[in-house]
C-alpha cells in the first residue's frame, strides 16, 4: 500500500519525535555514557523499524494509569497530551498479515493530527498479558 507523504505531517511528526528525544533520551546520556549502559529497549531501535518515539515504563506507573491490559498495547495522544487511542496497531493479530490490511493505530495517528480527535471505534489489543511488577 503506498501513500504519498503529507510534509505537514512529517513535519509534526519529527516535532514529536524530536521532543519525545530531547525528553526521553537526552536527560539520560551522560549516565548512560558513564555505566556503559543504554537501556536494552533502545538498542537498535531504527533497525527494527521503530522511527517514532514511544516509552518504556520501567515502572509500569503509566501502564497502570491508563489501564493498560496486555502487552503490545497502544496509546495515542493528541497535541495537547489527551489521550485519543487506546488499541491494537493493525489487523493482523498474532501473525504477520497481508501488506494492505487495515492499520490501525496509523489510521488513528492520522485522524488525530486532522482533527486533533481519535476514532469513535477502537479494537482492543490482542496480546500476553502484563506481568506486573510486586508492589
Amino acid at each position: 500500500m503506498n501513500q504519498a507523504v503529507d510534509l505537514n505531517e512529517l513535519t509534526l511528526f519529527r516535532d514529536m519525535a524530536r521532543r519525545a528525544f530531547e525528553k526521553e533520551i537526552s536527560p539520560f546520556y551522560e549516565e548512560w555514557e558513564q555505566n556503559h549502559m543504554v537501556p536494552r529497549e533502545l538498542w537498535n531501535i531504527e533497525e527494527h523499524g521503530f522511527s517514532f518515539p514511544y516509552l518504556y515504563d520501567e515502572t509500569q506507573s503509566v501502564a497502570k494509569a491508563y489501564g493498560a491490559a496486555c502487552t503490545p498495547d497502544f496509546f495515542g495522544f493528541n497535541a495537547a497530551g489527551g489521550l485519543q487511542y487506546r488499541g491494537r496497531l493493525d489487523a493482523s493479530g498474532r501473525t504477520a498479515g497481508a501488506t494492505d490490511l487495515r492499520r490501525d493505530l496509523f489510521e488513528a495517528m492520522q485522524q488525530m493530527v486532522k482533527t486533533g480527535h481519535g476514532p469513535d471505534v477502537q479494537i482492543a489489543s490482542i496480546g500476553c498479558s502484563i506481568k506486573w511488577k510486586p508492589e
